[in-house]
């Protein structure tokens, strides 16, 4: 039992270490750690106190208006049924049953053997043996298919770890023996799906089923257009002058300019801001959800080293191509063409999920919900002051960044201003 809670003990450090090496590479500067007396203290950077808890009530808001596919877990059974022949919920009735026939007295802690739980399962629901076994090897973790250590730290969604693998499976003299815990199955299910499928992820061992990859894929496809939908309505709903998926710009004569042969791809919207004179330039990502700093930092640096310079190749082009942009906007709308002449380029993201990322990148990184208050006009950045001794820190987006100081010393700031 001593052994146990040390471990216990050194797993909960170096995940709570690993959370503050994340933060530590996105704010810049680090938590400062004290070890005294055989204590451990925690000191976060005074500057970043209010902004951190602002952020965190944001992503926390935007979170609850996230978008979610609602169907992928009913897809994804669908595809197990189609692809392994096998139900998933079925068997999520035959485990408990399995063990009380081994412990009727407590059966949650009794395991049982291994390759008999899953001839049983095929044999009991006349589903076939092969796809049987395919289908529990994605959903066991054993010592084979385990992440190590290091991994289990560094990558929070990695799909070997117990959260989506509910069937635990260890050797006793030899012999391979599994447990699973209760109300397992359903958990994974979700899992598979919120953390997994949507990414075009899933176990090894499924994935090395032609069908079920496939599934994965078009899944993956799909999850684009759930997010360009909501975008494409919100701008038709405020009137906006768009364009979306653009791979060529359309002209009066001839087949028009391609974007796809310029080396920038796909466009996901080009819109018009007739207030601002702005030609916005917009790529949707539509990205993990994030519950810890590791998966929050890995999520930055997706952004910065990979989407960033691919949206900056875009914004630069367009700003030196408004003129093929001015005819294409004419041949969509010909009954109100608009001169681009004083128009200014800014790109920006939509993301489906609130990411780290939009507090402090080079580019604005929206949520469907930030920008619907774009669109309203009702979006706006908090700025904080921090006081510290004699100066004041103003720090505003992006809030990571060295904050603007203010010198108040020699400044007599109670004395009363002379009115008259």
């Amino acid at each position: 039992m001593e052994k146990i809670e040390e471990l216990l003990v050194i797993g909960k450090w170096a995940f709570t270490f690993s959370e503050l090496i994340a933060m530590d590479k996105l704010l810049g500067e680090g938590y400062e750690v004290h070890v005294a007396d055989g204590l451990i203290r925690l000191e976060e950077p005074m500057r970043f106190g209010q902004v951190l808890k602002h952020i965190k009530q944001q992503v926390q808001r935007l979170m609850s208006q996230a978008l979610v596919d609602t169907s992928g877990a009913q897809d994804l059974k669908v595809a197990l049924k189609d692809c392994l022949g096998v139900e998933y919920d079925r068997n999520a009735g035959l485990v408990p049953a399995y063990k009380t026939i081994h412990s009727s007295g407590f059966p949650i802690l009794q395991d049982v053997k291994y390759d008999e739980l899953i001839e049983r399962f095929a044999e009991q629901s006349g589903f076939p043996l092969e796809g049987t076994k395919t289908f529990y090897a994605g959903l066991t973790l054993s010592i084979t298919s385990k992440e190590s250590l290091e991994n289990i730290i560094y990558k929070p969604h990695s799909n070997k770890r117990y959260m989506n693998r509910p069937v635990l499976k260890w050797s006793i003299n030899g012999e391979p023996r599994a447990i699973v815990g209760p109300q397992k199955w359903a958990e994974s299910i979700v899992l598979a799906i919120t953390n997994a499928v949507q990414w075009a992820t899933i176990a090894d061992e499924w994935k090395a089923n032609k069908c079920l990859s496939t599934f994965v894929l078009r899944k993956s496809d799909e999850h684009d257009k759930l997010l360009e939908e909501p975008v494409e309505q919100l701008l038709k709903d405020h009137g906006v002058k768009y364009s979306r998926n653009v791979t060529r710009l359309r002209a009066a004569k001839g087949a028009g300019t391609s974007v796809d042969e310029a080396g920038l791809g796909e466009i996901d919207f080009l819109y018009l801001n007739e207030v601002t004179k702005t030609l916005c330039v917009v790529d949707c990502k539509y990205h993990r959800r994030h519950s810890n700093m590791v998966g929050f930092s890995g999520d930055y640096s997706k952004f910065v080293k990979d989407y960033e310079p691919k949206l900056k190749r875009k914004v630069d082009w367009y700003q030196k191509n408004m003129l093929l942009v001015q005819e294409h906007f004419a041949q969509v709308y010909p009954d109100n063409p608009i001169d681009l002449s004083k128009y200014k380029v800014d790109g920006f993201f939509i993301v489906n999920n609130p990411t780290y990322y939009s507090f402090n990148g080079s580019y604005r990184a929206h949520s469907i919900q930030e920008f619907r208050e774009l669109m309203d006009g009702t979006l706006k950045d908090a700025i904080f002051y921090i006081e510290d001794g004699d100066s004041v820190a103003i720090i505003q987006r992006p809030y990571f960044q060295k904050p603007i100081q203010l010198d108040l010393s020699g400044l007599d700031l109670d004395e009363t201003p002379n009115t008259k």
